[in-house]
């Protein structure tokens, strides 16, 4: 994959940042979904690269972003409230609706199928609370056994150590990425998606150009106060 070359000028200063080669897509977002109101994130006509369709032929992608669950409906645990990054698919035990966030019934972070929980985390959210989540997902066209991983607020050493993980499990095509909320007031946020092709990259989101110019001039005074 060819990497990002990023130019920032400041006055005199030319700053290059070239972006980590790991890094295939971004999308800073706010994202706000609710009932009857999602957000289409990336689709097969303007994924990076193309990676969609890598993916579909196998092998694993990595995603990350910062997530809040503003409004969970009043949901209690009996059912209602679900939100989270969507993988729409054609096909599949997945059906349409393979999601990692929140499910139907539970009132912790995980993912779910067809309206069903299929794994939890066990960490349940605080409505407010904004936490990164990471999630890698493997297509295996060989075997039609897929699978996914996910880990909350990780840090770049945990790649071995996901909070839930479902194999076995046959996810159909992707066909494009969405943020959905659902059910009643129920509202979520969702910022900073990063899709990689490895865990660390997916941990931390890529910084924005802003922060490159203020690095570049912290750099430069850095360099005039110890001339």
């Amino acid at each position: 994959m060819k990497k990002n070359l990023a130019i920032t000028a400041v006055g005199s200063l030319l700053t290059a940042v070239t972006l980590p080669a790991a890094v295939i897509q971004t999308i800073d977002g706010p994202a706000v979904a609710t009932t009857g109101v999602d957000n289409v994130l990336v689709t097969t006509a303007d994924d990076t690269d193309n990676w969609i369709d890598t993916l579909n032929a196998g092998g694993t992608t990595y995603f990350g972003w910062d997530w809040t669950i503003d409004n969970n409906a009043g949901e209690t645990g009996a059912g209602g409230f679900f939100g989270g990054l969507q993988f729409d698919s054609t096909g599949g035990d997945g059906q349409s609706n393979f999601i990692l966030g929140n499910g139907w019934f539970d009132l912790d972070y995980g993912g779910g199928t067809g309206g069903t929980v299929a794994g939890s985390t066990g960490q349940l959210y605080v409505v407010g609370e904004t936490v990164r989540l990471v999630a890698s997902v493997t297509i295996d066209v060989a075997t039609g056994l897929d699978s996914w991983q996910l880990w909350v607020d990780p840090a770049v050493t945990d790649g071995a150590f996901p909070a839930t993980q479902v194999t076995n499990i046959n996810l159909g095509t992707i066909t494009q990425l969405r943020h959905r909320a659902g059910n009643g007031t129920g509202q979520t946020t969702l910022e900073n998606l990063v899709v990689a092709d490895d865990f660390q990259n997916a941990v931390l989101p890529v910084p924005e150009p802003s922060s490159v110019i203020l690095l570049g001039m912290s750099a430069l005074l850095l360099g005039k106060r110890r001339r």
